[in-house]
């Protein structure tokens, strides 16, 4: 049981996962979008570079 989002990220972090998020409102559209460093490494990003 993990205690909070930050706790997950130690333990996924530690397993190398590729997790990402994305908030859309109730039509659909996109709010926003999250990945960790392992989503960026699969995808080819650099983490520290901001894209958007």
């Amino acid at each position: 049981m993990f205690t909070n989002e930050n706790s997950a990220d130690a333990v996924y972090g530690s397993l190398d996962e590729a997790r990402w998020s994305m908030e859309c409102d109730e039509n659909g559209n996109v709010l926003s979008i999250w990945w960790n460093e392992g989503t960026c490494h699969l995808m080819g990003y650099d983490y520290d570079k901001e894209y958007f």
